[in-house]
């Protein structure tokens, strides 16, 4: 039989409730290791005490749907929870000093960098904050559900590395034309429509 709990940093612990699919990690410190990695988990909670997730640890778990985050946490390694395709939430305990869920999409607490679009969240729709200066690596990778984004003004960074990678359900991209140059590189990994919108009134032009 596949263990159910065990270590998986110096002082961090998992435990996996085959009841309600739940994987929780708790103690201290970092996640450093994904001992877990073969069992098909759909909740992550992560329990106060927890610092950090280190690179990679969830990377691929393909059974995920919801993530729910402390507020000890104070770095996620890259691509932490990148190609996870059935994600549809991460929360964020509101206590938290460094990041922000709203909606279940992933932020810097300030809103000005949009960390993780989870990629299947069942929106088709979204229109990113206002206060959203800059995309994380990979922000919206292998969306399923998403055709129609509204891009702000204020963005003036889509990250180091593709955010729509493989999000081939993209169809349309809603921008003012002051931005409009943002969105020169995301249709070499998308086919989807520009379209400029009046920030006036909001309605696409002609």
């Amino acid at each position: 039989d596949s263990a159910t709990s065990g270590s998986c940093g110096s002082e961090a612990q998992w435990s996996y409730d085959s009841a309600s699919e739940t994987l929780t990690i708790s103690g201290k410190g970092a996640v450093s290791s994904s001992p877990f990695s073969e069992i098909a988990f759909k909740k992550l909670i992560i329990e106060e005490g927890i610092t950090q997730i280190n690179s990679r640890r969830f990377l691929g778990s393909s059974a995920l749907e919801s993530v729910s985050l402390p507020k000890t946490i104070t770095n996620l390694g890259e691509y932490a929870f990148e190609n996870c395709q059935s994600l549809k939430e991460i929360l964020v305990d509101d206590e938290n000093e460094n990041f922000k869920s709203t909606d279940g999409v992933l932020y810097t607490k300030n809103m000005q960098t949009l960390l993780i679009y989870p990629a299947n969240r069942e929106n088709t729709d979204f229109s990113i904050p206002e206060t959203v200066r800059s995309f994380g690596d990979y922000a919206f990778d292998y969306s399923q559900n998403l055709e129609n984004i509204t891009i702000p003004a204020g963005l003036r960074s889509m990250g180091e590395y593709e955010p729509f990678y493989c999000a081939k359900s993209i169809k349309n991209f809603d921008v003012g034309e002051d931005n409009r140059d943002i969105l020169d590189k995301p249709n070499e990994w998308v086919d989807a429509d520009v379209n400029i919108v009046d920030e006036d009134t909001g309605e696409v032009k002609e």
